[in-house]
C-alpha cells in the first residue's frame, strides 16, 4: 500500500513533478547526472559519487560494475516515480502505486523538486529540474550564503555543534532559543555561558575538513544578547578574529509580501543527521553527507492567521534550526526556521512582525 504521506505531498507538488516525469522520460541519463551531482566532493564512494567510466593506471578507460550498478538503481528509482506520478495525474487520491512506484515517488520529491544542494567553495552545485532557474538567483543566494554559519560549541561532548546562525546586524548573528539553550542558560533577567562551555560560528561550507581547524572562518559568540520572550528567536554577539572581514549582514523584510502562499523560497543551513526522519529518506536527500553547508529551495505552505509563524516545505533537518527563510525574488528574510516534519511542513517565524520589536531594534537588526 502506498505511503499516503508520501503520496499526499505529490499530490499537492503534482504540477512541479509532472514536468520532471517529463525530464525522466526524455533525458533520464542528464536528469540522473543533476539528481546525483558527481562533482560533489562530499558524495562517497557507497553513496553517489561512482563514475561508470573510470581511468586506469595507463589512462585507458574502464567500466567500474559496481558503478553502473548504482546507475543502474538511480535510473530505475526515477522511471518508478515517474510511473507514480503518471498514475497520480490520471487517478489522484486513488491511485493504486506499488511499493517501487512509492518509494520512486519519494525521490522524485527528495532529490528534484525539494532538494538539498551541497554549497563547495561558496558556490552551489547546478540545481536539477524543476530547480534550473535558481541560476538566474545566484550571485543574491550566494552572497547571502556567505553570512550564514555554523554555530560551534567547545565543551559539550554531546552536541559539537547546535545549528544554523546568520548576521543580521554588525557583530549581531540571529538563531534560535533553542541553539543557545546548548551552551547558556537564563539567570535572571540575564542569559549566560554554562560553565566550561563556549560557542562560535563558522563561516566554511565544511567546517569540518581538514585544514579549518583554524582560520578566519571562526568568530567568537561573546554573549547571548536576548532570547524572545514568546518565538523560537535568540540574537548572539559575535567577535571576528584579527584581519578577519566579517561577513555582510542580510536584509529582513519590513513587511508582508502579497501573495505569501506558495511564494518561493529557499534556506541555506547546516542539515545534520536526525533519528526522527527515516534513514533511507534521509540518505536519498543528503548522500550521507551532513552538517555541511547546503541550500534547501521550496515554497510557503500556510500562514496562519495571528499567530506569528508560517509553513514551509524546504528539505531540512536539525541542524537546520536557526536558518534564515529568504524570499527567491527579493533576496529578503522573511522568517526564521525552527522545527518541521518531514513530508509534513515546516514552521518559521515570521520577521516582518517583529520589525518593531524591542530585542531586535536595541541590535540594529538590518531590516529593509
Amino acid at each position: 500500500m502506498a505511503d499516503t504521506a508520501v503520496v499526499n505531498e505529490a499530490l499537492r507538488l503534482l504540477e512541479a513533478l509532472g514536468g520532471v516525469r517529463d525530464r525522466v522520460e526524455s533525458e533520464l541519463p542528464v536528469l540522473v547526472d543533476l539528481a546525483f551531482p558527481q562533482g560533489d566532493p562530499g558524495f562517497r564512494s557507497g553513496g553517489f559519487l561512482t563514475r561508470s567510466i573510470i581511468k586506469d593506471g595507463g589512462g585507458d578507460a574502464t567500466v567500474d560494475p559496481v558503478a553502473l550498478a548504482v546507475q543502474g538503481e538511480r535510473e530505475r528509482a526515477l522511471e518508478a516515480g515517474a510511473r507514480a506520478v503518471s498514475k497520480l495525474d490520471r487517478s489522484g487520491n486513488a491511485a493504486q502505486l506499488d511499493d517501487e512506484e512509492t518509494e520512486g515517488l519519494e525521490a522524485l520529491i527528495n532529490l528534484t523538486v525539494r532538494p538539498a544542494i551541497r554549497i563547495v567553495d561558496g558556490s552551489f552545485l547546478p540545481p536539477a529540474p524543476p530547480w534550473e532557474d535558481l541560476e538566474q538567483f545566484r550571485d543574491g543566494i550566494e552572497k547571502i550564503a556567505r553570512s550564514v554559519g555554523r554555530v560551534q560549541v567547545t565543551g559539550n561532548p554531546l552536541l559539537p555543534f547546535a545549528g544554523t546562525g546568520s548576521v543580521v546586524a554588525p557583530g549581531v548573528v540571529m538563531t534560535n532559543r533553542h541553539v543557545a539553550k546548548v551552551f547558556a542558560s537564563r539567570e535572571g533577567d540575564n542569559w549566560v555561558f554554562d560553565p566550561g562551555v563556549t560557542a562560535g560560528l563558522d563561516w566554511a561550507d565544511d567546517p569540518d575538513a581538514a585544514g579549518d581547524d583554524t582560520g578566519d572562518t571562526q568568530f567568537t559568540v561573546t554573549k547571548v544578547i536576548g532570547v524572545h520572550p514568546k518565538f523560537d528567536l535568540a540574537l548572539l554577539g559575535v567577535e571576528s578574529p584579527a584581519g578577519a572581514t566579517a561577513p555582510e549582514p542580510v536584509r529582513l523584510a519590513s513587511e508582508s509580501m502579497d501573495p505569501l502562499e506558495r511564494r518561493r523560497i529557499f534556506v541555506v543551513g547546516y542539515p545534520a543527521l536526525d533519528p526522527r526522519n527515516g534513514a533511507e529518506a534521509m540518505r536519498r536527500i543528503f548522500g550521507d553527507v551532513y552538517n555541511v553547508k547546503r541550500l534547501q529551495p521550496g515554497e510557503i505552505m500556510i500562514v496562519p492567521p495571528d499567530l506569528g509563524i508560517f509553513h514551509h516545505d524546504c528539505s531540512t533537518l536539525g541542524g537546520n534550526s536557526g536558518s534564515c527563510v529568504i524570499d527567491l525574488d527579493s533576496n529578503l528574510v522573511l522568517g526564521l526556521h525552527f522545527a518541521g516534519k518531514y513530508l509534513k511542513s515546516n514552521k518559521a517565524v515570521a520577521l516582518w512582525q517583529l520589525k518593531d520589536d524591542p530585542m531586535l531594534t536595541a541590535a540594529g537588526v538590518n531590516f529593509d
